[in-house]
């Protein structure tokens, strides 16, 4: 019954995901927002953007904490790591004020806050920003104990071990392997190899690739993933202009600074 279940979730998930592109909220609504913080998110969710994406990182004492680089330094101005300090101590700085005064007093958060301040159909996309000691298993406790389901959380990672540390925990929910892409224009081609990509995402057990999007984008990239059976998202996309590149190709999911203007401007229709 429990495998039904989940596959009906599954059948379910792709039906939700073919019928348009997701326009997800790149660390919240970051344009208007500072980074990562609560402000970030609540506005993504006041905008009915379709998800909202974090990084984590674990801190000294085991805590879950939402922050994209391993220190506090450029959103905070004192520079402590995160590994070496206590939860405690990283939220009693400030990680508001540099994006402007309305801002000031943002802490912060804890994983665990933003899991409970999710909308009952709400979308995350959670990037472990290393294979730290304990990050993923950390991750994966919180995401069962606030009883949030595949149909609401995604893990996306740089690093494939992370990934397939996820697929291992939590096989039901989704993970992406994300890459950057860049062209080169001298020899007029790619500087990645595609079939490796391909290889490194299949061995980590990836649902599908989440990578650096460009102009340089086309068909035949994009077909070079459905063909080894992964879903394509794409990061990070703030003009309209690529964002209606990457909907026409057929993009599962754009991550943007401003998801809701590129709804708006752009649309979901594949």
């Amino acid at each position: 019954m429990k495998t039904l279940i989940l596959s009906f979730a599954a059948m379910l998930l792709c039906f939700v995901c073919s019928a348009g592109v997701l326009y997800i909220s790149h660390r919240g609504e970051s344009a208007d927002a500072p980074e990562n913080t609560m402000a970030a998110f609540r506005l993504a969710w006041e905008r009915g953007t379709d998800g909202i994406e974090c990084d984590v990182h674990r801190t000294a004492d085991g805590e879950v904490v939402v922050i994209h680089d391993g220190d506090t330094g450029r959103v905070a101005g004192t520079k402590l790591p995160v590994a070496r300090s206590s939860a405690e101590e990283l939220r009693k700085l400030d990680v508001g004020s540099f994006r402007g005064r309305q801002f000031a007093g943002e802490k912060l958060p804890l994983f665990s806050e933003l899991l409970t301040a999710m909308p009952g159909k709400g979308l995350v996309y959670i990037e472990l920003k290393d294979r730290e000691p304990g990050l993923a298993e950390a991750v994966a406790a919180l995401v069962r104990r606030h009883g949030k389901g595949p149909e609401q959380v995604r893990f996306i990672s740089f690093h494939a071990d992370a990934v397939r540390a996820m697929k291992e925990l939590l096989p039901e929910y989704r993970a992406y392997f994300l890459a950057g892409l860049s062209w080169d224009a001298e020899k007029k081609r790619l500087k990645q190899d595609l079939d490796e990509m391909v290889k490194t995402a299949k061995e980590a057990k990836a649902d599908g690739v989440d990578l650096s999007f460009g102009i340089f984008w086309d068909g035949a990239l994009v077909k070079k993933f459905r063909d080894a059976g992964l879903e394509v998202h794409c990061w990070t996309v703030d003009d309209p202009v690529l964002a209606e590149h990457a909907r026409k190709l057929g993009v599962d999911s754009i991550t943007s600074n401003r998801a809701r203007f590129l709804m708006d401007r752009v649309g979901k229709t594949k």
